[in-house]
């Protein structure tokens, strides 16, 4: 079990129109995606290639992240940065590759490592 196990409002639910409520409080509207980072690395010790875009910028980095955060050390994963505009929540939607399996976390912004 992972530290950043909570409950993602159940089911993740997307209507008839194809839109997704809020991961946090559930609401059907408000729900806002700022920002997606995308992360590659080509084997489990090689640094990463990171790309990162939001509303206005785009950023394209490699570098070496070591296992923290613990999604890091997969080879393949990508993070939806949202926010809600009822609960103020904040945080990431994301999505890890690990050796044929898809690892899913939502990780609140107050919970990450400065």
């Amino acid at each position: 079990m992972n530290k950043y196990n909570h409950e993602i409002h159940q089911p993740i639910c997307v209507d008839e129109e194809s839109l997704m409520n809020c991961l946090v409080c559930g609401e059907a509207t408000g729900f806002h995606i700022d920002s997606v980072t995308c992360g590659v690395r080509q084997h489990e010790d090689a640094s990463v290639s990171l790309v990162t875009v939001d509303g206005t910028n785009a950023e394209i980095s490699v570098r070496h992240l070591g296992e923290s955060p613990e999604w890091s050390g997969r080879r393949q994963w990508f993070e939806l940065n949202f926010w809600c505009e009822h609960c103020v929540g904040r945080g990431s939607l994301i999505f890890a590759q690990c050796k044929g399996v898809t690892q899913v976390y939502l990780v609140r912004d107050s919970e990450r490592a400065e």
